[in-house]
């Protein structure tokens, strides 16, 4: 599993390299991802300090900036007039006047090239 989270991180930075962003804030995001750690609170206990494998820190700012970065290309595919997003959240509808119509508009909107959504 980490060498997995690994890749997503390292699939983060390269997008945003491939999208233009400077180097100085690649690095800045990478130095975000790594050497993170979390407790927990409940009442008056707090566990100790334990390292996060994976992820963005919830209730930061910057991580649903980062996640829109990341997930930009889903975006970029099919019509505009289909495609909906908020937040972390993205849909993709498609519509026709039959069953086989609304089929062969899916075939259209549905691919998403792995390469470009990491």
């Amino acid at each position: 599993m980490a060498a997995l989270v690994h890749d997503i991180e390292e699939a983060l930075i390269l997008r945003l390299r491939e999208q233009g962003w400077p180097l100085n804030l690649t690095r800045w995001v990478g130095s975000f991802m790594q050497d993170r750690s979390a407790r927990i609170r409940y009442q008056d206990i707090v566990t100790d300090s334990s390292p996060l494998q994976c992820g963005l820190p919830q209730g930061s700012p910057v991580s649903p900036i980062l996640f829109l970065l990341y997930t930009e290309p889903i975006y970029r595919q099919g019509s505009s007039k289909r495609r909906f997003g908020y937040a972390d959240d993205t849909a993709i509808l498609c519509v026709g006047n039959s069953l086989d119509e609304t089929s062969a508009v899916s075939d259209t909107c549905h691919p998403v090239d792995a390469k470009q959504c990491g």
